[in-house]
């Protein structure tokens, strides 16, 4: 499954002071999004903070009303840039910066230099219209769009053919995602697998699986609900084999690489799943659940509940 020629997957700095303004704040809310392709990016860290105390100055009534349930809706779509902000320069010269490292795609000033820099309202005209199916993305931004999903949603399905939590990079991403969802809003997790890729060749391998996978979750330090279900799905009988690329799926959006999760930065994703379908939508770009599977209907559950975790604090 490898779809070319779609936008990429874009990361834009834009200056605090570009949108000081009720109606352009509400212009950049509706103009970035996960379903659009387009993420804003928080150059500096304090990027909402700062947005927000402009906001705070103005006299209470409709019109900041409006800003703030901008402000909210644009955080969903923003995400960390792992550039060093150095304050001691112009906010420009450190969005070039991060921009020459690969952090961010486009930087958009309020008061521009030069022509390959726009202005809010250029930037805005020059826009495409939003993505609705599968948008190319460059791995380099893999790590902040998955964390951000995960911040954002309460559900999560990770679809990868060769999980295999011996493999020290597939451990150390499962164990990641875990992380950043639990940090976030992500409650409930589906993982699903190929069961003869993933699985020790032994007559108990089902029960070694789930045992490797209870140690891993159950060395994470939980501080509310959580739930994964790992689904151990068998098409060696399968016309043709419905499990595609690795992804990570929410109702929010989702991507995926083709040769597995990686973390490193500078490598190109010929395939990312990014769109406003709902969840089932996007789930059935990698497994179309027709088939007949040996493990499909029995899927193992870890569990820890919130009473739990007051009962494992207490003793």
């Amino acid at each position: 499954m490898t779809i070319w020629g779609f936008p990429m997957f874009e990361r834009t700095a834009v200056e605090a002071e570009a949108v000081g303004k009720v109606h352009e704040l509400i212009a950049m809310a509706n103009a970035f999004g996960f379903d659009r392709g387009r993420l804003a990016t928080a150059l500096p860290r304090s990027w909402v903070h700062d947005v927000y105390s402009k906001l705070e100055t103005l006299p209470d009534g409709i019109d900041k009303q409006a800003g703030r349930r901008a402000l909210e809706k644009l955080k969903r779509a923003l995400v960390r840039c792992a550039a060093t902000y150095d304050r001691n320069v112009p906010w420009l010269q450190n969005a070039l910066r991060a921009q020459a490292a690969g952090n961010v795609e486009h930087i958009v000033a309020a008061e521009p230099e030069s022509d390959s820099v726009p202005d809010f309202w250029s930037y805005i005209a020059s826009l495409q219209p939003a993505h609705s199916q599968l948008v190319s993305h460059d791995i380099s931004g893999f790590s902040s769009v998955c964390r951000r999903l995960l911040e954002c949603a309460s559900r999560a399905v990770i679809v990868d053919p060769y999980f295999d939590l011996m493999l020290p990079r597939c451990h150390s991403l499962f164990t990641e995602m875990i992380a950043w969802g639990h940090l976030g809003k992500c409650v409930e997790f589906d993982v699903y697998c190929r069961a003869e890729e993933v699985l020790p060749k032994k007559d108990n391998s089902v029960q070694l699986f789930e045992k490797s996978v209870a140690k891993t979750l159950n060395a994470a330090k939980m501080t509310k609900s959580l739930t994964v279900r790992m689904h151990l799905l068998d098409d060696k009988k399968a016309p043709i084999a419905p499990m595609h690329l690795r992804a990570l799926i929410t109702e929010l959006g989702g991507i995926s690489i083709d040769y597995g999760f990686r973390l490193e930065q500078g490598r190109q994703s010929p395939v990312v799943v990014l769109a406003g379908d709902s969840l089932e939508t996007l789930r059935r770009y990698f497994y179309d659940g027709q088939h007949p599977y040996a493990y499909a209907e029995r899927p193992f559950v870890w569990e820890r509940r919130t009473d739990d975790l007051s009962a494992d604090m207490s003793r």
